[in-house]
């Protein structure tokens, strides 16, 4: 086995050559073994590096809420002791493709926080890995780059590890919009039913806002075909070299729209039923329809306006400055190549994203992917044409010129970041709510110097190299910068900063205490059951407690005697209690000790402040998050180890279950006594 470099990444003439050797050439001689490209390994390498990205610790973190309901409604379906309870409310997923994942992991597997996640994080690792289809109209060196920038994506890695919806919308979308490609190219009826497939499970089942995605397709396409050079109907439908020189109306008519719209019935039935195992999974249609007309009127609770807007330029800058000037670039070219094409059609997504970010109430943060791909085709005309050599007929431009002067920008633009952050740590020794000092007024003065010689050394290198030289080196230099940035922010926020409500991402995480929640139960379990999960529990839900189908109720999802109730009786004994906290302890029939643990945490975004720069740093900031719904996890007494009191029981508090010395056996050959 050896490897080679057949593949030439020309940065300049980046688009594929498909000619064949003719009768006259002689073709190369082949050597023995198996030939591995460079290209086939750099997208091997780059898959694998979004895939190390999304496992570590991808189930450490507790559901939340929206999660936590998407994950009960699978659960429920793979489990039929969980249907027994008359009063038990039905959990309608709201993203049925992701319902459909979850039901046959879970039926395969286990149930666990990690299995719930892995399917959206494998279709993450699938995205980036989907502008490999997309090489043969944009070029090798063009859809390289655009892997990498979906490689470094924080938005993309937030999504794909949060059960985000949007990246299912992302995965067909795309996939739609390569099946409409080379419906165009080769006019073969397969590609476009392929296409209204994937499009129907985008609008129906991918999640409430998947419509956006399919507006954004629309858009672009009727951008794209309007800017057409080729804008007549008598163009020969069969004629291959038409390429994209289309109408929109020959489109329509050489769509094969009844087998396409039958086969997208059959399948999006199939797929609802979860191959006819689920029939019932056919409401989450109905849910999604309703989710997305409801986003029309209905902001969730907490969330800013605009929110994927502002969540995209907070994580990914990079993509912002780089995809603004491809987009110029893109307006202000006259080319009609397959390439100019697909970027004009990612002009018309990026409209309509920014309309349904300012408009669209029910947006929520990983609706931020509304933005990255289009903005990621866009940066990469520009990334690719930071990254070619200059040449130039006044100047003599050495290869390693620009990337010289790009070490240059990322150390003075390092030397600013350094500063700044040392201002934002002495505004964090100010008490909160009042006017910061600086006992060190010259690191003010040393940020200003450090930013202007960014500028110096443009100047300078223009005047050694020229213009064009000055611009690559700085271009290069901001990329690596906030790539960086990028990728250091989306990862704290996926793993470091996961429970945090500072994280601009998340709103109201649950707290990781759940899961020492958790650890307690299945202690106090062993001592009553001698299982993990036999034990009796109720969760008492009463006027703004715990619901059916949250964080708490995941969390709670393996104990298979778990039961929801709206009051207590006076005689129930049951060994655990979980209600809402509150000063008075639970009328039972018998004597409980209790231990309380956060559901959430909050935050209030209006005490940022003067603590922006170390906010955007490192989400430090000097009024710290705040629990939130804490509930109490009542045990009785005979379980908790101590005597029952003669009165009531108050809340007490003493360490959880599981730091206390374990329940001694009974001796050999007695059996195990059973609890009242």
């Amino acid at each position: 086995m050896h490897i080679t470099n057949d593949t030439e990444f020309n940065l300049e003439e980046s688009q594929p050559s498909y000619d064949l050797p003719s009768e006259t050439q002689a073709l190369p001689a082949q050597r023995a073994g198996i030939t591995i490209p460079v290209e086939l390994l750099l997208y091997a390498a780059l898959l694998l590096f979004a895939l190390a990205l999304r496992l570590p610790e991808l189930g450490t973190n507790p559901l939340n809420d929206r999660q936590a309901h998407e994950a009960l409604a699978a659960f429920r379906a793979v489990t039929p002791r969980a249907d027994l309870q008359p009063d038990e409310t039905q959990i309608i997923a709201q993203n049925p493709l992701m319902f459909v994942a979850n039901t046959l992991l879970m039926s395969a597997a286990a149930s666990t926080t990690t299995a719930t996640l892995l399917p959206t994080a494998l279709l993450g690792v699938l995205v980036v890995g989907l502008p490999l289809l997309f090489r043969r109209w944009l070029g090798t060196g063009n859809a390289l780059i655009v892997t990498v920038l979906l490689a470094i994506s924080p938005v993309l890695l937030l999504a794909s590890r949060s059960m985000g919806g949007t990246v299912w919308s992302m995965a067909l979308a795309l996939l739609g919009l390569f099946c409409i490609g080379r419906f165009i190219e080769s006019r073969a009826a397969a590609y476009a039913v392929a296409a209204t497939i994937f499009l129907a499970l985008l609008v129906l089942m991918a999640e409430p806002a998947g419509f956006v995605m399919f507006l954004g397709l629309l858009v672009g396409l009727l951008f794209a075909a309007s800017g057409n050079r080729t804008g007549n109907d008598t163009v020969d439908t069969n004629d291959e070299t038409t390429d994209n020189h289309f109408t929109v109306s020959m489109l329509v008519r050489s769509w094969p729209w009844g087998r396409a719209l039958l086969s997208a019935t059959v399948v999006v039935g199939l797929v609802g039923t979860v191959f006819l195992l689920y029939p019932r999974g056919l409401s989450g249609i109905g849910e999604v329809l309703n989710q997305a007309i409801r986003g029309f009127v209905t902001r969730p609770e907490g969330q800013p306006i605009a929110f994927p807007l502002l969540t995209s330029f907070l994580y990914e800058p990079v993509l912002w400055v780089f995809g603004l000037v491809g987009l110029y670039w893109t307006l202000n070219s006259e080319g009609n190549s397959p390439a100019d094409f697909i970027r004009r059609v990612l002009v018309g997504w990026l409209g309509i994203s920014l309309l349904a970010a300012l408009f669209y109430p029910g947006a929520r943060a990983e609706h931020a992917l509304w933005f990255t791909i289009p903005l990621v085709g866009l940066a990469a005309l520009t990334v690719e044409r930071a990254l070619i050599p200059v040449r130039d007929k006044f100047w003599d431009v050495p290869i390693w010129g620009p990337y010289l002067h790009g070490v240059a920008v990322v150390a003075m633009l390092a030397i600013t970041g350094i500063n700044l952050v040392i201002v934002a740590r002495l505004i964090m020794n100010t008490a909160p709510g009042t006017l910061p000092t600086i006992d060190q007024p010259l690191r003010l003065i040393f940020i200003v110097p450090a930013a202007l010689l960014v500028v110096i050394t443009f100047f300078l290198v223009g005047s050694i190299w020229g213009a064009r030289a000055a611009w690559h080196g700085l271009g290069i230099g901001v990329l690596a910068f906030l790539g960086a940035y990028s990728l250091g922010a989306g990862w704290r926020a996926a793993v470091v900063n996961a429970d945090d409500p500072r994280e601009f991402w998340r709103i109201h995480p649950a707290a990781r205490n759940l899961n020492l929640m958790e650890t307690t139960l299945i202690t106090a379990s062993k001592r009553v059951t001698s299982a993990p999960y036999d034990m009796q529990i109720l969760v008492l839900t009463g006027e703004d407690g715990p619901t059916e189908d949250g964080a708490l109720a995941w969390a709670l999802h393996r104990f298979q005697n778990t039961e929801y109730v709206k009051e207590l009786a006076l005689t129930t004994n049951a060994p655990v209690i979980i209600a809402r906290q509150s000063p008075e302890a639970p009328k039972a029939g018998a004597a409980y000790v209790g231990q309380d643990f956060p559901v959430y945490y909050i935050w209030d975004r209006g005490s940022l402040s003067w603590d922006f720069l170390s906010w955007v740093y490192d989400r430090t900031t000097r009024v710290l998050p705040q629990s939130d719904g804490r509930v109490i996890v009542w045990v009785r007494s005979d379980v908790y180890g101590v005597p029952p009191p003669d009165q009531a029981s108050t809340p007490l508090n003493v360490p959880p279950v599981q730091d206390l010395p374990p329940a001694q056996p009974p001796p050999p050959g007695q059996p195990v006594p059973k609890q009242p």
